[in-house]
């Protein structure tokens, strides 16, 4: 364990120095993600006082935050890992991952990052922080949320590389990951608040519910502590199949190269 945790330190550490020749587009990056921040809680706030949504203004700024967290985290983290994936599939060059000796799967997910990520990050913890100061929700609800968010944003993380395993079949995953993004958004609001159908979808087909709504509902204190067992149950289980696909599509990536 302490040797994924040096690759991974030294990995952030290489990406934060290339962050910093980029001060003023992240600067403008910053600016952006707060314009759009305040139009999301516009919206919120007509859609709660129209009654579309059966939730307290402070209530829909916790579903808004989490949902720009995770948002954030795809751009930061996600995105680039999973195009740099690709890349290294497209040049050929993915046996410099399996050549060393940790885990070809975590080494992938954490060898590059980017900070144009980090505004709706900021954004969406301080939508977060608004809305739990205003609800006065105490320490408990709160480590509990946390806790289910860390895993939640690992959930959607694993199930997205689950799906750039195409890249071994198609060069396109960064449309891909744009569309995982965008769904993830749905998220922002309440589940219960889309019909029947999408409900279905966004929870058993895509785990929006589990990567957005859950933690959300767990800061709120709507949903019970087991969640977080079940986010801890979905997580074990996505890593066992994604280190499944992995090898067998790497079988078919051997084959071709040979």
């Amino acid at each position: 364990m302490r040797g994924y945790l040096l690759v991974l330190l030294r990995s952030m550490t290489a990406v934060a120095a290339g962050w910093a020749e980029y001060r003023l587009d992240f600067a403008a990056a910053l600016l952006t993600a707060l314009v759009e921040a305040a139009g999301r809680v516009v919206a919120v706030l007509a859609l709660v006082r129209a009654g579309v949504l059966d939730l307290a203004p402070a209530e829909g700024f916790v579903y808004l935050g989490v949902a720009t967290v995770v948002s954030g985290f795809f751009a930061s983290v996600v995105g680039p890992n999973l195009v740099a994936f690709s890349q290294r599939l497209l040049e050929g060059s993915l046996e410099f991952v399996l050549l060393k000796p940790k885990h070809p799967v975590f080494l992938l997910l954490v060898q590059t990052a980017s900070p144009w990520g980090i505004p709706d990050l900021l954004a969406g913890a301080v939508l977060l922080a608004w809305g739990l100061s205003a609800l006065g929700v105490g320490a408990g609800a709160l480590g509990l949320g946390a806790l289910a968010l860390v895993l939640a944003v690992a959930v959607a993380y694993l199930f997205a590389f689950l799906l750039a395993l195409v890249g071994f079949y198609s060069v396109h995953v960064h449309n891909l990951v744009n569309l995982v993004a965008g769904l993830f958004g749905a998220g922002q609001y309440p589940i219960r608040a889309y019909a029947a159908p999408v409900r279905a979808v966004l929870t058993f087909v895509l785990p929006v519910y589990l990567a957005v709504n859950l933690p959300a509902e767990l800061f709120l204190g709507r949903a019970a502590a087991g969640g977080v067992l079940g986010l801890l149950t979905v997580l074990g289980g996505l890593w066992l199949l994604a280190d499944r696909l992995f090898a067998l599509a790497l079988r078919s990536y051997a084959s071709a190269s040979g």
